[in-house]
């Protein structure tokens, strides 16, 4: 669901690293929005500060699909696979 809202152009929030393992940093890199403990709070504000962004920024959601699209197509996949 990360990736697939990367990819429709949706800022992601969730919660950092340090508090669940996931791949969350991977895929959205310095474009995700991370919560810092796992607890209502941060969440909450990460969520008001990705909204905050989304409106003051109208090139996020192109960057997002950009991003999406050149580290997850199933174009790189095959050029990997092919190159590998």
């Amino acid at each position: 669901t990360i990736l697939e809202a990367t990819a429709c152009g949706l800022p992601v929030v969730a919660f950092d690293q340090n508090c669940v393992k996931t791949n969350t940093h991977v895929i959205l890199g310095e474009l995700g929005f991370f919560a810092e403990a796992y607890h209502p709070e941060p969440l909450a504000k990460q969520i008001i500060f990705a909204a905050r962004t989304l409106e003051q920024d109208s090139s996020l959601p192109q960057r997002l699909m950009a991003h999406a699209k050149a580290n997850f197509s199933w174009e790189k996949l095959y050029k990997d696979l092919i190159n590998a």
